[in-house]
């Protein structure tokens, strides 16, 4: 890796660095490890937990009764899509601040016999929705959650609602699996120890979106959306190639010759010094910018450097 480039990616964030540690430099463990634990007092996380309110939530309004409120939303300032993010920097499991707001979506979201959960009234749907339930399974098992019974329901769920096609979608009556949900759900098992059950649908779910080439149509060939080629922060539930390919190279997955298509958009983006920067985020409020404007992201680049490897450096069978 080159020197200068790495000696910028280590000016960044912990979040960025430990990772850089980790997946681009082999460093030692120990290295990495202790890198880790600075999320929590120093940077993006520190900021993010110290925007927790003492209810343990984030994104509520002062006062308010409201069993719910803050709970999903505003996006992406609520307890939901901060923990989310918190999860993906890697903040380490048993941060007691963490499992505070864990805790809030739990006792205060409502679950259904299916296993789902619902963060708002359960009303508007019977069984709950593949997302927020992927989402809310996500931030409890990374962060550790001590009580195995909501984990274990939101998995039965995820596992139940796998459709024929590999794929899982929010609504659980579409007639096709969505890009979205998918990968929230794979991101979501990915993060349970590993069982011959979760094995299997990931599988299942990976071979969803490498038969989609990550972004195509299975039938045309077509780009299915525009910005799922695109490479913003990954603050939201909004699927993109970078996030796909990141999943493939942190759970190293198999090398697949599908991802071609979507490895070549990252290679054509990538500037002239070997940097890359972020497009625009998703609309919606954010506690904080993760990137400046039109300038290289560290977080961004890290993780093409990462998709970059994975794919050229196949993981032994």
């Amino acid at each position: 890796m080159d020197a200068d480039l790495a000696a910028w990616l280590l000016e960044g964030d912990p979040a960025v660095r430990w990772q850089v540690q980790r997946d681009l430099l082999n460093a030692p463990p120990a290295e990495w490890q202790a890198e880790r634990e600075r999320i929590a007092t120093d940077g993006w996380g520190a900021a993010l937990l110290g925007r927790q309110q003492p209810t343990g939530r984030w994104g509520a309004p002062p006062g308010t009764a409201n069993r719910h409120a803050g709970l999903y939303n505003p996006k992406w300032t609520s307890t939901t899509y901060t923990l989310l993010l918190l999860a993906r920097m890697g903040l380490p499991p048993g941060n007691e601040r963490a499992l505070a707001g864990c805790r809030q979506l739990v006792e205060h979201g409502h679950f259904f016999p299916s296993g789902g959960i619902a963060l708002w009234p359960p009303a508007r749907h019977a069984d709950g929705e593949a997302c927020v339930t992927a989402m809310v399974l996500q931030v409890l098992a990374a962060n550790g959650y001590p009580d195995p019974a909501p984990i274990a329901a939101l998995t039965r769920f995820l596992l139940e609602h796998q459709f024929d096609d590999g794929g899982w979608n929010c609504r659980l009556h579409d007639a096709h699996s969505s890009f979205n949900t998918t990968l929230l759900a794979l991101d979501a098992l990915a993060t349970l120890p590993p069982a011959a059950a979760t094995n299997a649908a990931v599988a299942r779910g990976r071979e969803f979106l490498l038969t989609h080439r990550l972004f195509r149509s299975h039938t045309t060939g077509a780009v299915v959306a525009d910005r799922f080629t695109r490479t913003p922060d990954p603050i939201g539930w909004q699927y993109d190639i970078l996030r796909a390919l990141d999943h493939l190279a942190t759970t190293r997955a198999p090398h697949d010759d599908r991802a071609a298509d979507a490895i070549g958009i990252l290679a054509k983006r990538r500037l002239p010094d070997g940097r890359w920067r972020a497009t625009s985020p998703p609309s919606g409020a954010r506690h904080f910018a993760l990137t400046e404007p039109r300038e290289p992201s560290r977080w961004v680049t890290l993780r093409c450097l990462r998709a970059l490897r994975w794919y050229e450096r196949p993981t032994p069978a």
